[in-house]
Parts: structure tokens; sequence; C-alpha cells
């Protein structure tokens, strides 16, 4: 073990917060779970449609707070990237 591989791992874990709050949004943003809706299927080679939609981030729901941080975390990591080459 050696400094090398703690800082892969480090660098490598910076993301997680970002997927983690991607997979929030996109559980919170289920219809089939918090609205009720049902999307049956009439046969078995039918792909299961699940109400997400891009009309969906347009609209103000339990999802909207979850959008900011996300939308917020990206600009973090774009701006912490574009001023680490500039300083």
């Amino acid at each position: 073990m050696d400094f090398l591989l703690t800082k892969n791992c480090i660098k490598s874990l910076k993301w997680a917060p970002l997927f983690y709050l991607l997979n929030a949004y996109w559980m919170l943003s289920n219809k089939q779970i918090f609205d009720g809706w049902v999307f049956p299927r009439l046969s078995n080679e039918e792909a299961m449609e699940s109400g997400h939609h891009f009309y969906t981030t347009l609209t103000l729901n339990q999802t909207t707070p979850m959008l900011l941080l996300t939308l917020a975390t990206v600009g973090t990591f774009l701006l912490r990237r574009y001023y680490k080459s500039n300083l």
C-alpha cells in the first residue's frame, strides 16, 4: 500500500456525490411511486414506460430541490476544474 492508491481512490470518489444526486433525482421523479401512475403493458414484448420525460424537469414538484442541488454540484465541479488550471 502506498500513497498512490489512496490518491486514486479519493480522485474516483469525488464524483460519488454527483452520481448520488443524479440517482436520487431519477428515483424521486418516478411517477409510478409518488404519483400513482401505472403504465400497463399489453404483452411481455413491450418495454415498460417509466413516465420519465423532459417535461418533468420543467415542473415544480418534490424533485426540484434535488435538481437544483445537482446543478449546483455540476457548476462547482466545472468551476473547480476551470480555476484549478488558471490559478
